[in-house]
């Protein structure tokens, strides 16, 4: 999943306990959205056992080339991790 620096709401469409998780995260502040950051954590949930959420940085600086540059980096990430399939949430309004 993909957030902009300060705004760290879950997407509409995730299931509600993962919003749960993505909100208990975002309330750590250890995860802010600053362009780069990536955390992945586990979810408890058999469905979507981990999430990535990758930063975008600040929402005015987001172009789609930073989307694919970070899109990108993520997926080197997910690569490292032995799954056996992965879902992306692509960020709203780009």
């Amino acid at each position: 999943m993909f957030f902009t620096e300060g705004n760290l709401r879950a997407p509409a469409g995730l299931e509600p306990a993962l919003q749960g998780t993505v909100r208990a995260v975002a309330g750590l502040k250890e995860f802010t959205g600053k362009c780069g950051q990536v955390v992945t954590m586990q979810t408890g949930n058999a469905r979507v056992p981990r999430l990535l959420l990758a930063g975008l940085g600040k929402a005015a600086d987001v172009t789609p080339e930073r989307v694919r540059r970070i899109a990108g980096g993520a997926g080197k990430q997910l690569r490292g991790m032995s799954l056996t399939r992965a879902g992306v949430l692509p960020p709203e309004g780009i």
